[in-house]
C-alpha cells in the first residue's frame, strides 16, 4: 500500500490542480505494477471570485454590525412625511436614546417628549392653519444628526377643508392641554390677549399690546414667523419682555418652562 506523500501538480496560467486519486486504485500489490495520480481541473478565475465574494461578504456584514453598534438607535415611524392640513403627522418614536438636541428651530407645532431613553415626537399643535410648502428640522440623537421633512398639502376636495376647518375650529374653542387658550377681554377695544396654559405648565404668559409677560416663574421664550423661522430667542426671562422691534402681523411663541414646551400664535398691531 502507497504510504507516501499527497501527490501535487504545478498549476497551469488557468486552472490550478486537486488530487482526485489513482489510476487504477490502488490495491495490494502481488507484482509489478504502475499508477498514475489524477486530478480535478479547477479554472483559477473562479477560485479567486469566489474567495473575492466571500471576503467582501465579511467585510459588508462586518460593516453593517459596526454600522448598527456606532448609533444604536432604533428609529419606528417615517421621518418624511407628507401631512394635509387638517390631519396628524404621524409619530415618530426613537429607542436606545442616551443624549438629544435640537439643531434648528423650524417646525415649531411638533413637540419632542424626551424621557428615559426614548424620544417621542408628535403633534403639540392642529395643522389646519400651517401654510403649505415644506418643513424642514433636523435634530440630533446620540451624536448623529436626523432631518425631519414634512410636506404640509391642501385638502383635495373643498368638502374636506371645510370638513378640516369646523374641526380646527371645534379645536380652538376648547384647547387640549397641550397647547394655550387664549383669553380675550369683553371689550373689543382692549389690546390685552392672555395666553393660559393647562394646569401642569409652570408659567402664566400674557401678551399685552407690544409686551409680553411671564408669571410665576421662568421661562425661555422664542419668536417664529408663520414660516417657521426664528427671529428672536429670550433666554430664562421673566416679568416684562418688550416686543417693539417687531412689525405688525401674526407669529408664533414657543415658551419652554423646565422640560415642558408649548406654542400659540399671536397678532401684534
Amino acid at each position: 500500500v502507497y504510504g507516501g506523500p499527497e501527490p501535487t501538480r504545478e498549476p497551469s496560467k488557468s486552472y490550478r490542480y486537486e488530487f482526485k486519486g489513482w489510476n487504477p486504485e490502488l490495491k495490494k500489490v502481488v507484482g509489478k505494477a504502475s499508477y498514475t495520480a489524477t486530478y480535478n481541473e479547477i479554472p483559477l478565475s473562479e477560485s479567486s471570485s469566489s474567495a473575492q465574494v466571500s471576503s467582501s461578504s465579511t467585510e459588508t456584514s462586518s460593516s453593517s454590525v459596526a454600522s448598527s453598534a456606532s448609533t444604536g438607535v432604533v428609529v419606528t415611524g417615517n421621518l418624511t412625511q407628507n401631512v394635509v392640513k387638517g390631519a396628524e403627522f404621524e409619530t415618530v418614536t426613537f429607542t436606545n436614546v442616551t443624549s438629544f438636541t435640537k439643531e434648528t428651530y423650524y417646525i415649531w407645532w411638533l413637540s419632542y417628549d424626551y424621557v428615559g431613553n426614548t424620544l417621542t415626537i408628535s403633534n403639540s399643535q392642529s395643522t389646519q392653519w400651517l401654510q403649505a410648502g415644506d418643513w424642514n428640522e433636523k435634530i440630533n440623537v446620540n451624536g448623529t444628526t436626523y432631518e425631519i421633512q414634512v410636506t404640509v398639502v391642501e385638502p383635495e376636495s373643498s368638502a374636506a377643508s371645510s370638513s378640516s376647518s369646523n374641526e380646527t375650529s371645534n379645536s380652538s374653542e376648547s384647547r387640549p392641554s397641550s397647547s394655550f387658550s387664549a383669553v380675550t377681554p369683553a371689550s373689543s377695544g382692549s389690546s390685552t390677549m392672555a395666553l393660559r396654559g393647562a394646569v401642569k405648565f409652570p408659567v402664566s404668559v400674557v401678551v399685552n399690546g407690544r409686551t409680553l409677560l411671564i408669571e410665576g416663574g421662568q421661562a425661555t421664550v422664542e419668536v417664529f414667523d408663520l414660516q417657521g423661522r426664528p427671529l428672536a430667542r429670550f433666554i430664562q426671562v421673566s416679568g416684562a419682555v418688550e416686543l417693539t422691534k417687531f412689525n405688525a402681523g401674526s407669529y408664533i411663541l414657543r415658551v419652554k418652562s423646565g422640560t415642558r414646551v408649548q406654542n400659540r400664535k399671536i397678532t401684534l398691531n
